[in-house]
């Protein structure tokens, strides 16, 4: 397996932190259904050493790949099974 190295770690750590944060927002908003496919990116992008490696190749960064599809799986089955009235707030009577 060749690896291409990348020379600008900033870049990684960059991509890898806006990930997480995408996958942070989505959830706090309750949207765990988009978290649950930016989580799948990021297993992806982990997979082919784009963030949470220092080369491009294949299975670069296993352990973070896994990582982040095992929480994709989570979410999606947390979005599937929780009700979402429960998130709505009561209408105010006047």
């Amino acid at each position: 397996m060749t690896a291409i190295p990348l020379g600008v770690c900033n870049f990684m750590e960059t991509m890898s932190n806006v990930e997480s944060a995408a996958v942070a927002a989505f959830i706090i908003d309750n949207k765990l259904h988009h978290a649950a496919t930016y989580s799948a990116i990021g297993a992806v992008l982990s997979w082919f050493g784009v963030i949470q490696a220092g080369e491009l190749g294949f299975g670069m960064a296993l352990g973070p790949a896994l990582g982040y599809l095992l929480m994709a799986v989570v979410l999606l089955a947390m979005s599937r099974f929780t009700s979402h009235e429960a998130n709505v707030a009561p209408p105010e009577e006047i």
